[in-house]
């Protein structure tokens, strides 16, 4: 079936051929007679096209206007709602198409990149998208004589620049999900806090918006998804940097790739005004890249173009397209391509390497988590100074100081050299304050973490997740709750936006909102092991409980177990036996297989539930001071016991190195206050 009849008069021909070239270029499949074959009968194949072309395009022009077969095909396609006329020179229509809203190319000479020719095109594609023959039509008149009216020309497979990215079933971040629940996610949103709240809406940014949809790998083999992926974010990143333009966060726009949903409802549910799209066809050393520009409101195209250029030119296009859009949205672009100064690299392989490792972060799990950071060191051989890289490596093992504790001690060693090196690539941005804070806090130099973090905060992304990995370190919950609230209304489908709103809602007590907000997540990309927990712990603690909605949620949580814990298969066996379940989480205190920060703060929260005040006690300090857990955030998470009255407590604090800067900087969080000259409280 083809995408357009183009029907034209023979005198027209070479015009003709000028456009067919033209559509098939824009990646149309585009029938006219020059593709018949010998041996195939005239009418019927002609009249078969016609009717099943998407679109039909007529050349006006002076001869076109008095042949039969042009009228004749016009009339057919203005029947069937598939005509949207073009003048390919001054002539007077016939009369009964003279109301019909017309194109005129009377100039066109075949440059691809002639705005009227651009806006045609937007038309033609968005109506072909639609993939019925009775919504759209475009035509060009054609005189027919004889059986053909010349031989057939070759066609390029580059894909349409539009479509395929667009999702079906989307999380409507604005609402609670409510529908196709299991059996114990509806008993965790009944029983958690003791009511049912829905997630907050996401209110859509002021101003200029814009959401990048990931770019569709049109390639041979299809197998360039990560460089698609990467120029993608790539792009995303340059024109996150624009002051006057609010862009949604990468992990948001990609949550609709490889799906397809009508643009203005896509930009409905990211709150955008404008959505930027294409498709990317690499073979070789050589790249054509198509990117558009849409009006998310009513689905009319802004800009379009496409750049050819050989692989070596790739960051140029980067910043070719990030202008591109910027001018079309009338905003001053002040950022440059993937330069030094910014971290980045003018080494073709090692990018190549740069995207592979993202794609393996974003994945999650140990084993993706391993194979980014291996190919990050890959990308880091090939150039050394490439910041950005060096940037993802950090991350990376920071990850595997949660997941992968066995190797924590390599881990922490490589992550100093690392951060050394992002320092000195790039002492100013906003991603090395971030690893100076992070790198503070490992060592509990609070005050030198608070100034770094500062120092990111004031110039990171809305949608960077920074929000409780240092607010709740320092028990500044409700701070903690804003922040995130900010982040998750940057990047609303993010798992780490949400999830950080979750843990930030359950340290000051609204669990229903916390519950909520991990049911609408619940189909977002990444690993939900930890979110899952704290959902089975909310139902669990929760008064009034139903232990066989308990057991359905830990079963569920088991299902996505990310951290290997033989206790954690023991108590979901034990639950309604107090005496055994403290026998096995003593055991488990005890066994060397649990010595890590990770592991040890899972058997202090099973502790604190079965009410063991000293084994919680002895758990959170062999996790936070003995061994160092990195997330801080959960010292300050809720407690079923009163531990944070406890003495002890104070004196963990104390060996932490909290109460000093507490002092220091007057600033006690909200579960903590000074007592005098000398003393203080928690609760």
């Amino acid at each position: 079936m083809p995408d357009i009849f183009l029907s034209y008069s023979r005198d027209d021909q070479a015009t003709a051929r000028l456009f067919a070239e033209g559509f098939e270029r824009e990646g149309f499949k585009v029938w006219w007679d020059a593709t018949l074959h010998s041996g195939e009968a005239y009418d019927q194949v002609t009249e078969k096209a016609l009717r099943e072309a998407k679109a039909v395009v007529v050349l006006w022009s002076k001869k076109s206007v008095d042949s039969r077969w042009v009228r004749a095909e016009a009339t057919t396609a203005d029947r069937n709602k598939t005509l949207v006329p073009v003048m390919i020179e001054p002539c007077l229509r016939p009369i009964m198409f003279e109301l019909t809203h017309t194109a005129d190319l009377s100039h066109w000479k075949g440059d691809a990149s002639d705005k009227v020719w651009r806006t045609y095109v937007a038309d033609v594609h968005r109506f072909v998208q639609r993939g019925e023959p009775a919504q759209v039509a475009i035509a060009a008149a054609s005189v027919h004589s004889g059986a053909g009216r010349g031989q057939g020309f070759s066609r390029t497979s580059l894909g349409v620049l539009v479509a395929v990215v667009i999702i079906v079933g989307g999380i409507v971040w604005a609402v609670t999900r409510t529908s196709g629940k299991t059996a114990p996610q509806a008993a965790q949103t009944a029983q958690a806090g003791g009511s049912r709240a829905s997630a907050k809406a996401v209110s859509a940014p002021a101003g200029v918006s814009l959401a990048v949809l990931p770019f569709v790998d049109m390639s041979p083999e299809h197998n360039q998804d990560y460089f698609s992926d990467g120029l993608s974010e790539e792009l995303l990143n340059q024109l996150a940097q624009i002051k006057e333009l609010r862009v949604t966060g990468r992990t948001s726009s990609f949550s609709f790739k490889g799906k397809n949903e009508d643009l203005r409802v896509i930009g409905e549910k990211l709150g955008v005004g404008n959505i930027l799209e294409g498709s990317v066809r690499k073979e070789g050393n050589h790249l054509r890249i198509t990117a558009q520009l849409i009006n998310a409101k009513d689905g009319t195209y802004l800009w379009s173009q496409t750049f050819d250029r050989e692989l070596t030119g790739v960051f140029a296009i980067q910043e070719e397209i990030a202008m591109a859009v910027s001018g079309a949205l009338s905003i001053t672009l002040d950022v440059g391509a993937m330069s030094r100064e910014k971290g980045g690299t003018t080494n073709v392989e090692a990018y190549d390497k740069y995207l592979r490792a993202r794609k393996l972060s974003l994945q999650g799990g140990p084993k993706a988590t391993v194979q980014a950071a291996q190919s990050f060191r890959e990308a880091l051989a090939l150039d050394p100074n490439f910041g950005l890289a060096w940037l993802g490596l950090y991350d990376a093992l920071r990850y595997t100081l949660i997941i992968v504790p066995e190797t924590q001690a390599a881990a922490r060693r490589e992550m100093e050299e690392v951060s050394a090196h992002i320092t000195k690539i790039a002492p100013n941005a906003w991603w090395a304050q971030a690893t100076r804070a992070y790198q503070f806090a490992d060592l509990h130099k609070w005050s030198e973490a608070a100034a770094a973090l500062n120092a990111a905060m004031a110039s990171a992304p809305a949608s960077a997740n920074l929000c409780g990995d240092f607010f709740g370190a320092f028990g500044r919950a409700k701070e903690a709750v804003a922040c995130a609230e900010r982040q998750r209304e940057a990047d609303p489908l993010s798992l780490a936006a949400s999830g950080s709103l979750q843990l930030s809602l359950d340290m000051v007590g609204r669990f229903a909102e916390a519950q909520a907000e991990y049911e609408r997540s619940k189909d977002f990309a990444g690993g939900h092991a930890v979110w899952d927990f704290h959902a089975m712990r909310r139902l669990w603690s929760s008064k009034g409980a139903n232990p066989a909605a308990v057991e359905a949620q830990f079963r569920y949580f088991l299902k996505h177990e990310d951290l290997p814990m033989p206790l954690n298969h023991i108590m979901v066996d034990r639950l309604g036996d107090k005496a055994a379940a403290l026998t096995a989480i003593r055991q488990a205190f005890a066994d060397p297989a649990n010595q890590d920060g990770s592991r040890m703060n899972t058997i202090a929260r099973y502790a604190d539930h079965y009410g063991d005040l000293d084994l919680t006690l002895a758990a959170v300090r062999r996790s936070f001071v003995d061994l160092h857990f990195t997330n801080l955030g959960w010292l300050w998470s809720y407690y079923e016991t009163n531990l944070r009255s406890d003495p002890r407590f104070k004196d963990l604090l104390r060996d932490l190195g909290l109460v000093d800067y507490f002092r220091a900087s007057g600033n006690w969080g909200d579960f903590c206050k000074p007592v005098g000259k000398d003393d203080f409280e928690c609760h």
